[in-house]
């Protein structure tokens, strides 16, 4: 006796074809938001990192936190992250510099091998590179820039260390959405500037959340407005009219 074999119309099929779409579609925002949490998540891991090697620098200079830059009379400024790295040795990895969520990122490592012994090897503290960390400091309170680096902060100085910004999700850019947004930037000023400068980006959660370290050590999520983040707490009141208030989460009162 001979088996006849079912095969599939072409309806049979296409419903399948129908059906299996129609799970793909539903199963897509669900898999882009596994992807931004898996990003969130291993930004504020790096976040959590950095500060500690903020803490760890503090603790071997007397308190002092690490300038923003270093001069030696070269054409660039060392970056704190450089200084982190090759000087005090308070960072293992630059991969702690990375924030998968940064669409253009600039990897680090091929810097690791500086050299403080070899002056062939002094230009690579002042690449670019350095300056393209995921999370900005906040340089002109903390990493002496309100002084032009005449005098530096000491963390026993800041009175509110859980309720003033140490680090948070940066970008170097005049206006969002102008290119220069989808770069990470190792600085973030306290207003929004109108120049090119580096600035708080949101760039997590379909842009709508931001990573960030205070003083104190603890991290934060919070919400942001992509457009213009200083419009929202505890971003805003960053002006000169604000400082020494409670509104201020920038400065050192």
């Amino acid at each position: 006796m001979k088996t006849q074999l079912k095969t599939f119309t072409l309806i049979e099929l296409l419903v399948v074809i129908a059906i299996i779409a129609i799970l793909a579609a539903m199963l897509m925002p669900a898999l882009q938001q596994a992807r931004e949490r898996a990003k969130t998540s291993t930004c504020t891991a790096n976040i959590r990192q950095v500060i500690m090697a903020h803490h760890s620098y503090c603790d071997a200079n007397d308190e002092y936190f690490v300038p923003y830059k270093y001069d030696v009379g070269a054409t660039q400024p060392i970056p704190w992250t450089a200084i982190l790295t090759m000087y005090g040795k308070h960072v293992n990895s630059t991969k702690i510099f990375d924030c998968p969520a940064v669409a253009s990122r600039a990897p680090l490592n091929v810097l690791m091998t500086y050299d403080p012994g070899d002056a062939a090897t002094q230009s690579k503290l002042t690449k670019s590179q350095w300056q393209r960390c995921g999370a900005g400091y906040n340089y002109y309170y903390l990493g002496g820039g309100a002084t032009g680096l005449k005098t530096l902060t000491k963390r026993t100085s800041v009175r509110r260390a859980s309720a003033t910004i140490a680090l948070a999700d940066a970008a170097f850019y005049k206006t969002y959405g102008d290119g220069d947004d989808q770069q990470g930037y190792y600085l973030i000023n306290r207003v929004k500037a109108s120049s090119k400068e580096g600035h708080v980006r949101v760039r997590h959660s379909g842009e709508q959340d931001v990573n960030m370290a205070w003083v104190d050590g603890h991290l934060s999520t919070v919400k942001g407005n992509a457009a213009n983040p200083y419009t929202q707490e505890p971003f805003s009141n960053g002006y000169a009219r604000d400082e020494g208030t409670p509104a201020d989460h920038w400065d050192l009162q």
